[in-house]
């Protein structure tokens, strides 16, 4: 196996005590101590000890201070240089946000699970080199799930548009 610094992409750099990765433990840590403060303040309202309005700020706040903590201690010497996508990695990147934003606007004339369906074979067929008929298959699977599951288990209001199956 390769060394990281051997190979393309990588390059050794000294970064001292302001690395990025420092940089955003720090920020994690401070943030993870914020929000394990607001849990205790909002202790006293509890109806039990893992009940209550303080568990999630409690939970997030303990997670962000032990990955705060793991990514300043595992701060190296490698940066990774990005470079920009091209070719088929930029069209299918920007087919996805094109999707995406056809789905915003979709939403609400076509409905949840019709814009779903249409909008699932866009991205199936943009990010696999699926066939149309996998495509379909699976969109089909996929907005019939996410269908049911929202609007019947979750009885989350979800627009109807042109087309309403709920």
């Amino acid at each position: 196996m390769a060394d990281e610094q051997t190979e393309p992409g990588f390059r050794p750099v000294h970064r001292g005590w302001f690395s990025p990765d420092r940089i955003g433990g720090t920020a994690g840590v401070v943030l993870g101590l914020v929000a394990v403060e607001e849990a205790v303040r909002l202790y006293h309202l509890r109806t039990g000890p893992l009940v209550g309005d303080h568990v999630m700020p409690a939970a997030v706040g303990i997670l962000l201070v032990i990955f705060g903590v793991l990514l300043m201690a595992r701060a190296d010497s490698n940066v990774f240089i990005e470079k920009f996508p091209t070719g088929t990695v930029l069209a299918r990147l920007i087919g996805s946000f094109v999707i995406l934003f056809a789905y915003w606007l979709l939403m609400d004339r076509l409905g949840y699970v019709a814009s779903t369906l249409i909008v699932s074979i866009g991205l199936f067929k943009v990010m696999s080199e699926y066939g149309w008929f996998k495509c379909l298959l699976y969109a089909a699977i996929t907005s019939a799930a996410l269908g049911y599951l929202f609007m019947n288990l979750l009885n989350i209001p979800l627009p109807s548009g042109l087309i309403s199956f709920g």
